[in-house]
């Protein structure tokens, strides 16, 4: 049985057998070989409309990450009817969703990646964010949502290669810009990059508001992985936004010193963390879309 609120329960038919593999690091894998997955799909099926804002949310990203709706499921699988059937029961619930329920719920549905699918639930989630505005509404939440709501729009027709007309978005990306431009030091790396990438995606960046990015960006790049620097140059050079002082910092070299008292002397790896796409991307120095590496 899983307490998914205060006064709802979802009761799995899970064995003794595999309550005992539960406590093991493969447990969701094996769950789902024994039925738990299906299980809590079609218990969500059956009361969606009886679920809490905040067990929605937490449902449909569990359903998410446990892989219940898979492509190769195809698209009459029972996860994937739960979480359509928890999407409509969340836009008949969105104004009682706070931040980190919607951040939760746009995670969610964004991860999906269903094609031709989230328009009306993209449109209730940037509503219901605006509604709350930013002082209810946290950096970290802020930009999680407004990529959770660009992830969506991106697959389906409110940003498919166009510029976002829908107004429950467009206030959405004036919220946005408005916070970064005002207070762009309250967003980490990853908020700073995934903003900027979002409001690209939708085609609703301002100069103003990526030069903000830019240059928190510059004076905090350390901060930021190679993934995160990247997603951040690519958008900056996608929006034709230049800043000469972030362009340097990711282009600056860095090392890492490896001390391993067994391999001899100390290694020194020397590399760039924006993966040559602040000089002009890969084209013209040869780098690849990698941003991560291993040492043997």
């Amino acid at each position: 049985s899983l307490p998914i609120s205060p006064h709802l329960s979802l009761s799995l038919p899970i064995s003794p057998h595999h309550e005992a593999e539960s406590r093991s690091v493969h447990s969701h894998r094996r769950l789902e070989h024994g039925g738990a997955t299906a299980a809590l799909a079609e218990a969500a099926c059956a009361r969606a409309s009886e679920l809490e804002p905040q067990a929605i949310a937490t449902v449909a990203l569990s359903l998410v990450k446990l892989g219940a709706a898979s492509p190769e499921d195809g698209r009459r699988s029972v996860g994937l009817r739960a979480l359509k059937r928890l999407a409509r029961a969340a836009r008949r619930r969105m104004a009682a969703f706070n931040a980190q329920d919607l951040d939760s719920l746009a995670s969610a549905y964004a991860r999906l990646g269903l094609p031709r699918w989230g328009a009306k639930l993209a449109s209730a989630i940037a509503a219901a964010a605006v509604a709350l505005g930013t002082k209810r509404c946290t950096p970290r939440h802020l930009a999680n949502v407004l990529w959770g709501v660009a992830k969506l729009s991106s697959s389906c027709r409110l940003a498919r290669g166009s510029v976002a007309t829908e107004p429950s978005v467009v206030s959405l990306c004036e919220m946005a810009g408005g916070a970064i431009a005002s207070d762009a030091a309250a967003f980490n790396a990853r908020d700073l990059s995934n903003a900027a990438w979002s409001l690209l995606t939708l085609g609703l960046f301002d100069r103003p508001t990526m030069l903000a990015i830019a240059a928190r960006a510059a004076a905090t790049l350390d901060s930021f992985n190679a993934q995160e620097t990247s997603k951040l140059l690519y958008a900056m050079r996608k929006s034709g936004v230049h800043c000469a002082a972030l362009e340097e910092a990711a282009s600056r070299p860095r090392e890492q010193r490896l001390e391993l008292p067994l391999a001899g002397p100390p290694i020194l790896l020397t590399h760039m963390l924006g993966g040559g796409r602040a000089k002009g991307g890969r084209e013209e120095t040869g780098a690849t879309a990698a941003t991560g590496g291993a040492l043997w």
